[in-house]
């Protein structure tokens, strides 16, 4: 019953997110947004397990060890490409598509590492189809 009031406030929180994040009718976004379907974003957060989180707090089924981690992030700052705040998505967890830039990300070394992921934010799904993986170790680095 927990698991499934959880399940219910995170797609509410997910939905609420997403309508509140759209953008406004007649912005023209000069980064290819498509308003009411997605936005591109900069998502930074710290990365974590779904699996062994929903495990961990409510004795989910799941064995991460032998099935892989689901890695997600949980939000502290996003901003679209135009340097405008999107504070209805921190604290949120997005899941990101396996892309390119992904495979940058590994479950077991990065577990609890703080990443950016920048692409596409999906309003309807609440998922990023990152372009560009950041880890925050790498981001003071220059050259």
């Amino acid at each position: 019953m927990k698991l499934t009031v959880s399940i219910l406030i995170s797609v509410f929180a997910m939905t609420f997110a997403a309508s509140s994040f759209a953008e406004e009718p007649g912005h023209a976004c000069p980064h290819a947004c498509k308003p009411g379907a997605f936005e591109m974003t900069h998502a930074t957060g710290t990365l974590y397990c779904v699996g062994c989180a929903l495990k961990s707090e409510f004795g989910a089924k799941v064995d991460c060890g032998k099935s892989g981690h689901l890695m997600a992030i949980k939000v502290t700052k996003c901003e679209d490409y135009c340097g405008d705040e999107k504070a209805a998505l921190v604290g949120a967890t997005l899941m990101y598509l396996p892309t390119e830039a992904t495979k940058a990300i590994d479950g077991y070394k990065h577990y609890g590492a703080t990443v950016t992921l920048s692409g596409r934010y999906y309003f309807a799904t609440g998922v990023i189809e990152p372009e560009e993986v950041k880890f925050a170790a790498e981001e003071g680095k220059k050259g």
